[in-house]
């Protein structure tokens, strides 16, 4: 995912990636009010979980965060050097490197603990490996200006790797995770994700993503394979582009105006409502750090730092977390999976809330003879003529979510029958703002029926493709480490959240038609 270009990205956190068809949606726990979660498929899956203890399905791959802390183990020889390197570049550091029971490697406090609103980390922008530092490289001559920065930054990954023990980055490059060890769907065998995934949106994304990637590599290695010398195939070749791709969807954290791997900051791991924040800052002249807002504060002669501030009070020892989502509270777990290769929640209700999936709805017709006026108000509000063709629109098991497509439905099924507001739009004298207020409420029962229809369809095929409740429960129940079980569990989360959204969606909807 590429940060948008213009605004500096102040919060950097907040946004990792653009995925396509749907904006990032954030876990949660279930709402008391407007929630319709199936109370029968509910009790039946916390029966089936219970089996073997909610927390026994919980993925071990940068796991989400609890509300308990744990105390950091003896800090892994190899986590030492890692230590003594980023302090060495010139990061300065409150925080230790410390790998955790369940979460692997995470950042804790130091033996002093940490107090609200302390500096915890400062990595300086020379210690980052960014699309512009890879392009004053050979790879950047090689491909020619390229301006997309995960590409950059994987092919960046696979240059320093291609060093070896001559990479300024060795330490870090040592930690970071192997094939296996990192859950995203991209790096799953096709057998293997065809299986686990079908039905599921999540299926259709990470197919795209993977046939883009491997068609984008081909074009690539056109261009370095004649450099044998620069660009060893025993490291430039499909699989590891595949790999440092799963690194950077992972860990790349947008800086300014591009994406950026950022040693030692990226060992934080995810908790939900967690207020530790991560911001741009220059050094001041009493050697402390000042956070800036504008993009031109990074042009001076002062080396901007990703710094990484404590939102609360940690004990000695306490792992300090950061929200992946930055609070937005929108990732629905299909994405959380995709990005991170974890699905968010360790208590089933928690699992299901996160729950969903973009649903495509079809929008005006050609042959709807107020196409041209709805073709012209969808423009006046600033929608333009794609979604007025149709639209994605995230499903969730809450009422809300369930209803929030239905006003681009009524217009998009608007006719004659519908009085005033049509003999208004036909006459070409409808204002915009008045008629998507209009539209907020049904505009009569035969417009609401075929709305409810349209919806109604749209659920009806989706859950036609994905797995019964039966056999999601049952996958849940499995007990195995290995990673084949592993996956088999995180894609079941995921399918599930999917199922429970959308039967909740059809029971709205059921009531109105």
């Amino acid at each position: 995912g590429k940060p948008k270009k213009g605004g500096l990205r102040v919060s950097w956190c907040s946004s990792l990636a653009d995925m396509p068809q749907s904006r990032f949606q954030r876990h949660g726990s279930v709402r008391s009010v407007g929630a319709i979660l199936p109370l029968a498929l509910v009790a039946a899956y916390v029966g089936s979980c219970a089996y073997v203890g909610w927390s026994q399905i919980a993925n071990a791959s940068r796991r989400p965060g609890r509300k308990l802390f744990l105390r950091a183990v003896d800090a892994a020889k190899e986590l030492i050097p890692l230590e003594e390197w980023v302090e060495k570049e010139g990061a300065t550091s409150t925080v230790r490197f410390a790998e955790l029971p369940g979460f692997g490697l995470s950042l804790t406090a130091g033996e002093e603990g940490v107090k609200a609103g302390q500096t915890l980390l400062r990595v300086p922008s020379t210690l980052h490996i960014s699309p512009s530092s890879v392009l004053n490289t050979p790879i950047g001559d090689a491909v020619g200006g390229m301006d997309d920065d995960s590409a950059l930054l994987a092919l960046g990954l696979l240059q320093e790797l291609a060093k070896g023990e001559k990479s300024r980055f060795q330490p870090y490059l040592k930690m970071l995770p192997d094939w296996d060890s990192m859950q995203v769907p991209i790096l799953w065998p096709e057998d293997q994700r065809n299986r686990l995934l079908r039905g599921s949106h999540l299926l259709i994304t990470t197919e795209q993503l993977a046939g883009m990637l491997k068609e984008q590599w081909g074009y690539i290695w056109e261009a370095l394979k004649d450099k044998p010398e620069l660009f060893p195939a025993e490291v430039f070749n499909e699989r590891n582009w595949m790999w440092a791709h799963a690194i950077c969807l992972t860990r790349a954290l947008p800086f300014g105006n591009e994406l950026s791997l950022i040693p030692a900051l990226d060992l934080a791991n995810h908790q939900l409502g967690s207020n530790t924040t991560c911001s741009i800052g220059v050094p001041a002249e009493d050697g402390s750090v000042k956070e800036i807002n504008e993009m031109n504060e990074m042009q001076g002669d002062k080396v901007p730092e990703a710094v990484l501030t404590a939102g609360r009070d940690y004990a000695p020892g306490e792992q300090i977390f950061i929200d992946y989502d930055g609070g937005v509270g929108n990732r629905l777990s299909w994405e959380m999976l995709h990005t991170y290769g974890f699905v968010p929640g360790e208590e089933l209700p928690e699992v299901l809330a996160a729950g969903g999936r973009p649903l495509h709805f079809q929008g005006v017709s050609d042959e709807d003879p107020l196409m041209k006026q709805k073709h012209a108000l969808y423009e006046a509000l600033g929608a333009g003529e794609e979604a007025a063709a149709g639209t994605w629109q995230d499903v969730r098991s809450h009422v809300k979510s369930c209803r929030a497509m239905a006003p681009l439905l009524r217009l998009a099924h608007l006719s004659s029958e519908d009085g005033e507001i049509a003999e208004d739009l036909a006459a070409w004298r409808a204002e915009p703002q008045s008629t998507w207020a209009a539209i907020q409420r049904p505009l009569s029962p035969s417009n609401e029926k075929k709305v409810a229809q349209q919806i109604l369809t749209a659920c009806s095929e989706a859950l036609a493709e994905l797995p019964s409740s039966e056999e999601l429960g049952e996958t849940l129940k499995v007990e195995e480490s290995d990673v084949e079980s592993t996956r088999a569990r995180l894609a079941a989360k995921v399918l599930l959240g999917e199922r429970v959204a959308l039967e909740a969606c059809t029971s709205v909807w059921q009531a109105v038609e």
